[in-house]
């Protein structure tokens, strides 16, 4: 399939202004332009097609040759150029679980206060490696933070709690620009639920440890060598069946297994923002 559209770009461009270099593909097909870089599997060339500057990405396997047109017997060195294999990115937002509210709480205040839980904050790191341009793994740890309190004449609630999410990403990335590029990630780890609460005169501490699953993307802009800055939206889900609970302070936790229709679903939505530095 590479080599068809390969095929049909070489046929379709034979007129090419302002060309400093060539490609001929395994076909036998040439095209001219300017190569702005070659990686590790890819080639870049830039080139003017109808008084409009364009680029495409060709895999280095779909070519026959390369080099400068002034002197064709003289190629690029056959050494490509270096990328960075290592990323760190940290980020941070606003989230929002999406679990709907239990059938179970019917008091009007209760059900404000579990609303109200809905919305809170998260931090993000990860470290990821690239094999290639585009192909790479990372290590994600994230934190939601949520707390509320309520009082009203029948009674006082509190809810304290966190998710802490770690995991294993299969990372992806396609250039957009020069100064710009796509960013995806798709993955599973751990998900644990850890929730301080107070109901009816009752002190609670809650915790549960879960699968979680993660897919997320975004979009990142260079703000200098080695740093970019973009913005990324990312559902994180997972669903507690049991829960650890602790009544009042006791050392002993009492363990509940929810039924189906109480499972403590811990899905949301983030919408970060953040920057990511690569090293060499």
């Amino acid at each position: 399939m590479k080599k068809l559209v390969l095929f049909i770009i070489l046929g379709m461009l034979s007129q090419i202004s302002i060309a400093q270099h060539y490609i001929i593909s395994k076909e036998g097909n040439r095209m001219e332009g300017e190569i702005k870089e070659i990686t590790l599997d890819t080639l870049y060339l830039e080139y003017t097609f109808k008084d409009q500057r364009r680029k495409i990405i060709i895999p280095l396997e779909d070519l026959e040759d390369y080099g400068l047109i002034k002197n064709q017997s003289k190629k690029f060195d056959p050494n490509p150029v270096p990328f960075n294999l290592w990323h760190v990115s940290i980020a941070g937002g606003v989230s929002t679980r999406i679990a709907k509210i239990s059938p179970l709480a019917s008091n009007p205040f209760e059900v404000a206060h579990l609303k109200g839980l809905r919305n809170g904050i998260n931090y993000d790191v990860q470290v990821g490696h690239f094999f290639n341009e585009s192909e790479g793994l990372g290590i994600q740890y994230n934190l939601f933070r949520c707390a509320k309190e309520t009082s009203y004449w029948g009674g006082h609630l509190r809810d304290d709690y966190a998710l802490h999410y770690i995991g294993l990403n299969y990372l992806m990335r396609r250039e957009l620009s020069e100064v710009s590029n796509l960013n995806f990630g798709i993955g599973s780890g751990l998900t644990h639920y850890n929730n301080h609460a107070y109901y009816q005169a009752i002190h609670m501490h809650i915790k549960s440890n879960t699968l979680g699953f993660n897919a997320q993307g975004g979009v990142d802009f260079r703000i200098s060598q080695n740093m970019v800055l973009g913005g990324n939206l990312r559902l994180i889900s997972g669903v507690a069946r049991s829960l650890n609970v602790r009544y009042n302070n006791s050392s002993t936790p009492t363990k509940l297994k929810l039924g189906e229709n109480t499972y403590e679903n811990l899905s949301r939505v983030d919408l970060n923002i953040g920057f990511r530095i690569s090293l060499d």
